[in-house]
């Protein structure tokens, strides 16, 4: 007679279960036959395995643990969500054990502050995770405060510690992106004349050719030039990016980092005479996001292969990278969220009243443009193998091979380009807008 033993132990990951008769043991539920062939460690189970039998004859039961087993893995999962206009949202992490817990598991969380602001942007948290046994997933909620404000992707930190139980901590730190989902106006054209039939450069109206572009909109009713050609609304930044005390002033004279359009919101890198950001450098188009570049992710190009000063990789990933790095990772003019522009962002820099060969662009306020095209953020949905470009020598939209060397222009702020709003992507480096806690060195520009 056979008789089940009432206890089972594991020595590492092996189960095994043991019963009273001296020739038949059952390891991972099946049955092992005593054999004179078995290898030494084979035998060695099963002479523990009898020895713990005869204590179960002889005391009547045993009980006991030699080793657990691989312990589950606690980790949290980044989170994003559509920031809103009104309200509060719920941002929300996920996080797992890989396997059930098999007795009670707790682990600390706490929220801290990226670029997004607790009491500002959202309400921080913390508090402690509690894993009942059997249980594999918990949720930590974040209320979001919803806002108007045309700004960059908001991010924040929730970090897990202080686990205690039977199970390891595994990925600790989650990033929550805040989507922005807030669009600001339109650019006007910047043409202030009219046309007929035959003649441009008329003076408005002109008969039989009414409801013309300089009739309409911010160029008919905000046509100085103080801040910018008729309609457009420019600022220059200093290099602490904050706005010139006097903005009539000349970039020889006083240069200046960034511009901020007041229609869009957008911070608009400006480009200098020579170094990293010099206006003769150009950059072969690559980015390894397959969520962004359409399944070809361009050329890693060398150096030489693009023709760019400032000692990187002549990519327009790289650039990013470089400018986000300045001054000891401050970025430039104070901000390191800086990304490629979309084509419709570029395309709100045209000044439509600039004539070919252009550039077709306020050149008060971004002096060292090139006329020449400019590398967007979008690859070309009918050939993945080009994205698109805006050339400033006639302001159209055109599309390029990515192995090609052209312009870039950053830009900072307003919705992201690139992924949808709630498609979170982990971000190691994650960029911090600091300002107020810099030098004027670190802010300073090349």
């Amino acid at each position: 007679m056979r008789m089940q033993f009432p206890c089972k132990f594991s020595i590492g990951t092996l189960d095994v279960k043991l019963f009273a008769s001296p020739s038949a043991y059952v390891m991972n539920n099946r049955p092992v036959i005593r054999n004179p062939t078995a290898s030494k460690v084979g035998r060695g189970i099963l002479v523990l395995a009898a020895a713990c039998s005869t204590i179960l004859i002889l005391l009547g039961g045993c009980s006991g643990s030699v080793g657990r087993g691989q312990p589950p893995v606690a980790s949290i999962s980044d989170a994003g969500i559509d920031e809103g206009d009104a309200g509060l949202r719920i941002l929300r992490f996920e996080v797992k054990l890989t396997a059930p817990a098999r007795d009670t598991v707790t682990v600390d969380y706490a929220s801290h502050d990226g670029n997004a602001l607790s009491k500002a942007d959202y309400d921080p948290v913390a508090g402690s995770l509690i894993f009942r046994a059997g249980e594999a997933s918990k949720t930590i909620d974040v209320v979001v405060r919803s806002d108007t404000d045309i700004e960059s992707v908001e991010t924040l930190v929730v970090t897990l510690s202080n686990l205690t139980g039977h199970a390891d901590l595994g990925r600790a730190t989650a990033f929550g992106h805040i989507w922005n989902d807030d669009y600001g106006p339109l650019n006007d054209t910047g043409i202030t004349t009219c046309a007929d039939g035959v003649h441009n450069d008329l003076t408005c109206p002109v008969a039989g050719f009414p409801g013309q572009d300089r009739e309409l909109g911010r160029d008919s009713s905000e046509g100085d030039d103080s801040d910018g050609h008729a309609g457009f609304s420019f600022t220059k930044l200093d290099i602490n990016g904050q706005p010139l005390a006097e903005q009539s002033v000349e970039y020889r004279d006083q240069p200046w980092g960034c511009v901020r359009d007041n229609l869009t919101g957008l911070i608009w890198e400006v480009k200098t005479a020579r170094g990293l950001r010099g206006t003769d450098n150009a950059y072969v188009w690559y980015d390894p996001d397959a969520a962004n570049n359409g399944g070809v992710a361009g050329t890693l190009t060398t150096s030489t292969q693009g023709g760019c000063q400032g000692g990187i990789r002549c990519t327009t990933g790289a650039y990013v990278e470089a400018v986000n790095a300045l001054y000891g990772g401050h970025g430039l003019c104070g901000y390191n969220d800086w990304r490629m522009p979309n084509r419709v962002e570029l395309s709100s820099l045209v000044d439509y009243s600039k004539k070919y060969p252009g550039p077709t662009i306020d050149m008060v306020y971004f002096p060292n443009t090139a006329t020449s095209s400019y590398w967007s953020a979008i690859s070309f949905a009918f050939d993945p193998q080009d994205a698109w470009v805006l050339s400033f020598y006639n302001g159209a939209n055109d599309n390029h091979w990515k192995i090609n060397a052209l312009k870039v222009r950053l830009v900072r702020g307003g919705p992201s380009p690139y992924r949808k709003p709630g498609m979170p992507q982990m971000d190691e480096k994650l960029h911090l807008v600091q300002r107020t806690d810099q030098t004027e060195q670190q802010r300073g520009m090349l």
